[in-house]
């Protein structure tokens, strides 16, 4: 019954050559166990383009950045 912000990537991952579509929801501020469990996902808004970073730290910079541009978008409850 809780709301949490996430970071979701819906794509290839390029930066680390997956090469195949997966789904990766990073839950803000939770400790939760959520193994076996099922959730609702609700996306609100389309934050950029997915795109090949140089370097794990390149990526992990933009990711903190984008965090900061979720954490600021009205969620429920």
């Amino acid at each position: 019954g809780k709301w949490f912000h996430a970071a979701v990537n819906i794509g290839l991952a390029p930066t680390f050559s997956v090469g195949i579509r997966r789904v990766e929801i990073h839950l803000l501020d939770c400790q939760c166990d959520l193994y076996d469990r099922e959730i609702t996902l609700q996306l609100h808004r389309f934050i950029r383009k997915e795109r090949h970073f140089s370097s794990a730290d390149e990526l992990k910079a933009q990711i903190a950045a984008d965090i900061e541009i979720i954490r600021a978008i009205n969620i429920p409850g």
